[in-house]
């Protein structure tokens, strides 16, 4: 009796267990990998200067903020992607001399900023953009002005250089030495350079300028592409 008592106990205890479901939590796209390995890019928007959507994948809208100020709602959350915005026209032709900056946008997961500017003038100027999100991303980094760290994946640290304004160091988990780095500011009007910080293979050099060419602590992003 004891015997069977303990089956029955048995089968009641793996029918309960098959009955509890578990309900997944947001995640972000579902494009993984590809089978060499590299991120597959499963969200990406070309728009017009005032926001006209050409063409896209895992975009819901595009907003014209005011001129040069552009957001951009996708349809998945973008906390473990990383990004990249240029200028370029719809279809055929070049847009001029420029550049664009993305960041996420403060307080969403699925939307970003994008700032065009006039190459000339470094002014925020109304341009046509593509914006690409990597899902899964890779090392990405986010820094203020004062080097403080605001957002990003796989960074130990970030840090303004004492003494030496505009110049940065930002820290990931990993070796980067052999990797390609994508660098922007966020906001305002110049340019940024970079390089593998020669004291620590993990790390990157990041100099930030104003549009008159001279170093200037400048709040800028990192991608960092392996």
């Amino acid at each position: 009796m004891g015997t069977i008592l303990g089956a029955a106990a048995l089968v009641v205890a793996l029918i309960a267990a098959a009955l509890v479901f578990v309900v997944p939590g947001p995640t972000g796209p579902a494009g993984g990998l590809s089978s060499s390995g590299v991120p597959n890019v499963t969200l990406w928007v070309v728009a017009s200067e005032t926001g006209a959507v050409a063409r896209s994948s895992g975009v819901v809208s595009v907003t014209d903020i005011s001129a040069g100020h552009y957001q951009v709602l996708f349809g998945e959350i973008l906390t473990e992607c990383t990004f990249s915005a240029s200028l370029a026209t719809t279809g055929e032709g070049t847009e001029g001399a420029g550049w664009a900056t993305v960041t996420l946008a403060h307080g969403s997961l699925n939307t970003t900023n994008v700032t065009t500017y006039n190459g000339t003038t470094g002014d925020v100027a109304a341009a046509s953009f593509h914006v690409v999100a990597v899902c899964p991303g890779g090392l990405s980094a986010v820094v203020s002005s004062n080097g403080t760290y605001l957002s990003g994946y796989g960074v130990n640290w970030t840090a303004q250089r004492p003494a030496h304004t505009g110049t940065y160091y930002v820290v990931f988990d990993q070796d980067v030495s052999g990797c390609a780095y994508v660098f922007g500011l966020n906001g305002g009007s110049g340019s940024v350079t970079g390089a593998t910080l020669a004291l620590d293979t993990d790390g990157t050099w990041v100099d930030t300028y104003n549009s008159a060419g001279a170093l200037t602590n400048e709040s800028f992003h990192v991608n960092v592409y392996c």
